[in-house]
């Protein structure tokens, strides 16, 4: 399978160094934010019951992208967001047996992160909103990981079990979200070898 991996041009230096590169915890997220924390921990559990454990010394995965706006190719690197403004990165065309890999939508993976329910359809919408209205809460409580109560927990498993969905890649509702025609999807993998880059691009982030 063909992805593209964009990282910092120190990780491209451990890779070529090391011969394998590995996610390095201290570059992934700041410390103690709930949201993305919970969601990388669940990513993990789901790569593990779909790909097997990492590697010995692996806790995080590697992402990269399989599919951008609709198509097989690489994200632009003119684009802004892929890091600090002038920050030295490369872009990475790397080969992965499809074993090894785990595919899931990118803009549905953002309500992982913030703790949200994705709705098949508006009538499940409703009805979890008004679940919530039922329970005194907002939907964004259920990130607040110090509220906690009894009807939470369960509107929070019930949200945490929707993401299921993101792994889908034939679910869509394009009255919630927009043209399926666009669909970015992303990848996720235990570890990077050298011998599965195929071709750098080094750029500065805009």
């Amino acid at each position: 399978m063909r992805l593209w991996s964009i990282q910092h041009q120190n990780a491209y230096r451990v890779l070529c160094e090391q011969g394998v590169l590995r996610a390095n915890e201290q570059y992934l997220f700041p410390q103690g934010e709930f949201p993305l924390t919970h969601a990388y921990s669940w990513m993990i559990e789901e790569m593990k019951q779909r790909i097997g454990p990492p590697p010995h010394g692996v806790r995080f995965p590697i992402w990269a992208w399989v599919q951008w706006e609709g198509k097989r190719k690489a994200r632009s690197i003119r684009q802004q967001g892929h890091a600090s403004p002038g920050t030295p990165m490369v872009q990475l065309a790397i080969d992965l047996p499809d074993d090894q890999v785990v595919l899931s939508d990118f803009d549905l993976f953002h309500f992982c992160l913030m703790f949200c329910f994705i709705p098949s359809d508006e009538q499940q919408d409703r009805m979890f909103e008004e679940a919530c209205s039922r329970a005194g809460v907002r939907e964004s409580d259920l990130q607040l990981d110090y509220l906690q109560s009894p009807a939470l927990s369960r509107l929070r498993q019930q949200a945490e079990h929707s993401w299921q969905k993101i792994f889908d890649l034939s679910f869509w509702n394009a009255s919630l979200y927009g043209d399926p025609r666009r669909r970015t999807i992303q990848a996720t993998f235990w570890e990077l070898r050298i011998e599965q880059v195929r071709k750098v691009q080094k750029f500065i982030a805009r």
